[in-house]
């Protein structure tokens, strides 16, 4: 396994707030006038959001931020893949 892993939640947070940003200042500089215009613009401006979202996700997993994982509900234990004896 590799010794960082991604962490696909802190991924998606990293992402959305960047394009948030991203749309908030767009809509501060250029106002709503065209909406039309900015509509047609947020696919283009989401998918450059994507891998710079990874990246700051890559970043912040290397410094140590996760979510934190759930562990397997207790009686999960007695539940196992391995075929019936016979």
């Amino acid at each position: 396994m590799r010794q960082y892993s991604n962490d696909l939640r802190l991924w998606a947070l990293a992402t959305g707030c960047l394009f948030t940003a991203c749309v908030v200042a767009r809509l501060v500089v250029t106002g709503v006038g065209d909406v039309g215009r900015f509509l047609v613009a947020m696919p283009v401006l989401w998918l450059a959001c994507i891998p710079a979202g990874w990246a700051l996700h890559a970043l912040a997993v290397v410094c140590g931020a996760r979510f934190p994982r759930f562990a397997a509900p207790p009686d999960a234990a007695d539940y196992d893949d391995a075929p019936p004896p016979g």
